[in-house]
């Protein structure tokens, strides 16, 4: 079994892996909901927040990029 936090961990490296995976056949929509997901965990995460501004942005919402990008570097 499992205790808390590997549960956690297991989950969160799970969401990282399919984040990826979706990135790379440009499923840029359910990419955007793991790194979501990814985000409500760590939300000051700037790395992963830059991430996201990424796929919204190939997603072609230019303009929602461009302000995800700007929390990024908060």
């Amino acid at each position: 079994r499992w205790d808390a936090d590997q549960k956690k961990r297991y989950a969160r490296e799970a969401r990282r892996g399919l984040a990826q995976c979706f990135l790379a056949r440009n499923d840029f929509d359910a990419a955007q909901q793991n790194i979501i997901g990814l985000l409500n965990e760590e939300p000051k995460n700037g790395p992963l927040r830059a991430q996201l501004a990424e796929v919204v942005f190939r997603a072609g919402k230019p303009d929602a990029g461009r302000k995800v990008l700007a929390e990024a570097v908060k």
